[in-house]
C-alpha cells in the first residue's frame, strides 16, 4: 500500500501538471482511499478535502467521507454520509454495504439486515 500511496500521490501531482481534471479525480479517490487503508487519516481528510474542491458534486466522495469516519469510528457520521451517497445514487451498492456493515457495529441488527437486503433487490 506505501507504494500505492506514492503512485497515486505522483498521479495527482502529474494530472494537475496536465490540467486533467479527470485523471485528477480518480488519482484523488485512490489515494484518499489508500490513505484510509494506510490508516494515514489526516492525510485522507486533507485529500477528501481536496477532492470536494475538484469534484464537489461527487457521490463518491461522501463514500470515501463516510469509510474515513468509520475509520475514525465516527459511527454518526458515517452513517449520514452514507446515506447522502446511498440516496444520491442508489444503484450503487457501497453505500449500501456501508451502512450495513455501521448499523451492525451499532447493534442495529434489523437495520443493518435491511441495508443488506436492499442490496440483494
Amino acid at each position: 500500500l506505501q507504494d500505492a500511496e506514492a503512485a497515486y500521490e505522483r498521479a495527482v501531482a502529474v494530472a494537475e501538471a496536465k490540467y486533467d481534471a479527470a485523471a485528477g479525480v480518480e488519482a484523488l479517490v485512490g489515494l484518499v482511499a489508500t490513505r484510509i487503508s494506510l490508516r494515514k487519516l489526516d492525510g485522507a481528510e486533507a485529500g477528501l478535502a481536496r477532492l470536494a474542491e475538484v469534484a464537489p458534486s461527487s457521490a463518491g466522495n461522501y463514500v470515501l467521507e463516510a469509510q474515513l469516519a468509520l475509520a475514525r469510528g465516527r459511527l454518526e457520521d458515517a452513517a449520514s454520509a452514507a446515506t447522502r451517497a446511498a440516496n444520491r445514487v442508489p444503484e450503487d451498492i457501497r453505500p449500501r454495504l456501508l451502512l450495513a456493515s455501521i448499523k451492525a457495529r451499532q447493534g442495529q441488527n434489523l437495520q443493518a439486515e435491511l441495508h443488506a437486503q436492499r442490496i440483494l433487490t
